[in-house]
């Protein structure tokens, strides 16, 4: 609304970002004339201590309309501000969704290789009491060999001790 009463020019449009949490500092100003009045003078010092009393009808109108656009625009920052809000919380829910989606998954994993890990447990120890098995059935057999080959040596002793005496 300036524009239609004002030529004006832009001398600063700045936003900054104050701190950490996100506040933000609008700087904004211009400077210009009337389009369809005269320069504007700062008024005499009056009864009124500067406080807008004794202003010429342009010069209250124009503060009229600078308010409203400092309206206008705290009012769009507090709307900016609470869809930035919105989306910060739509942003942590869904990373509290992801979050949970990948607990769920590890635990889900860890799950499993508990059960594949029984599941190698219980066939290792199954191999090893085959292997024992075996082992003891190939001892027992090595016990058979061994008492079958003393009592063939024995008999072969015997044997030789047979023909040595028929030899004499």
């Amino acid at each position: 609304q300036l524009d239609k009463g004002y030529e004006l020019q832009e001398v600063k449009n700045q936003v900054t970002e104050v701190d950490k949490y996100g506040k933000i500092l609008f700087e904004y100003s211009a400077e210009g004339t009337p389009k369809q009045f005269l320069p504007v003078i700062d008024p005499p010092p009056g009864p009124g201590g500067g406080n807008g009393q004794g202003l010429q009808w342009w010069q209250q109108w124009t503060i009229e309309q600078i308010k409203e656009a400092v309206g206008i625009l705290r009012a769009e920052f507090k709307a900016d501000n609470a869809k930035i809000r919105t989306e910060i919380q739509q942003v942590r829910n869904e990373n509290k969704e992801d979050n949970e989606k990948l607990r769920s998954e590890i635990k889900q994993v860890r799950n499993e290789n508990k059960d594949d890990n029984e599941k190698l447990r219980t066939e290792m120890n199954e191999r090893l009491d085959k292997v024992e098995k075996q082992n003891a059935e190939t001892n027992s057999r090595l016990d058979k060999v061994e008492k079958q080959n003393k009592e063939t040596n024995e008999k072969l002793d015997m044997l030789l001790e047979l023909i040595k005496k028929n030899k004499k």
